[in-house]
């Protein structure tokens, strides 16, 4: 008897998966430098559909977090109206690589989406001019980039960025910036020699570091 259920049920099951306004939304959260899945990522599947003069009445047919880097989630799409699966990252923790917030959902087909992440840490920039030959000593800061994370970096402008005489003694503040090995690169002109240099830092997730560059 509860073999003969069990097969009902499962036939039930299978029967509604397999309809044609089934729909499945499969979320996937993944840290962009190590593979490894990110768990505390907010997700949920909503249906919209359009009211009198254009008002939009939203129902939230799930919400939840990824578990081991996954958040799934499958129902039974209505005929009318909008279906949408959103992700919400804490961009203080993450740098985003991959990602749309509102994601229209097809209807009665697997809807896979990928994400990929990199968690923060901090940075902080500091120079100061050390050997100064006189007030025409010159420093630029050409740039400083994430090599393991595409298109992260900051280029300064040589119009409005490069620092003269021999009081240069600049902080900055902390700011979120995404974990990996950065590379950056200056210049300094002093008595009309010009010396260009290049290093590279390596930021960890959640660390405080800074490029220290004494000139």
């Amino acid at each position: 008897m509860n073999y003969l259920i069990l097969m009902a049920l499962l036939f039930l099951s299978c029967k509604k998966e397999n309809s044609k306004h089934w729909t499945e939304v499969n979320i996937k959260a993944n840290n962009y430098l190590t593979g490894e899945p990110i768990t505390d990522v907010a997700c949920g599947v909503f249906y919209s559909k359009a009211g009198f003069f254009l008002n939009v009445e939203t129902i939230a047919l799930n919400e939840g977090f990824t578990e081991n880097g996954q958040y799934s989630f499958g129902f039974k799409a209505k005929k009318n109206g909008f279906y949408q699966a959103e992700a919400a990252f804490d961009i203080e923790k993450y740098y985003v690589i991959n990602f749309s917030n509102y994601l229209y959902l097809d209807y009665g087909e697997v809807n896979n989406f990928q994400f990929d992440l990199v968690p923060n840490g901090k940075l902080r920039l500091v120079y100061k001019n050390i050997n100064c030959f006189d007030e025409n000593d010159e420093f630029f800061l050409y740039y400083f980039k994430n090599l393991d994370v595409p298109n992260y970096m900051f280029d300064s402008n040589p119009d409005i960025d490069i620092n003269y005489g021999c009081a240069i003694d600049v902080t900055t503040s902390y700011s979120n910036a995404p974990a990996g090995t950065y590379e950056y690169k200056w210049y300094v002109t002093r008595n009309n020699v010009t010396t260009e240099y290049i290093d590279t830092i390596v930021l960890s997730a959640n660390e405080m570091n800074e490029i220290n560059i004494q000139y």
